[in-house]
């Protein structure tokens, strides 16, 4: 979808760049909103919940915020 409009990239072009097994940098016209998920609790393709180290430091103020807001 992001090079839909782009005359240049077609189909094959772009499943080709994407199998290449190398990076390939492409501007692009327009801007694109990038939303970036960081999850510390997940639950796994057998149904069972997993918990990670939260590195980042971002569960305590989150949970802040969600016990503030009650």
């Amino acid at each position: 979808r992001i090079l839909r409009d782009d005359p240049a990239w077609n189909t094959e072009k772009i499943q080709t760049a994407m199998n290449a097994g190398v990076e390939k940098f492409v501007p692009v016209k327009k801007r694109l909103p990038v939303l970036i998920g960081y999850f510390t609790a997940f639950v796994d393709k057998d149904g069972d919940l997993n918990f990670r180290k939260d590195v980042y430091g971002r569960d305590e103020k989150l949970f802040s915020l969600i016990a503030d807001s009650k």
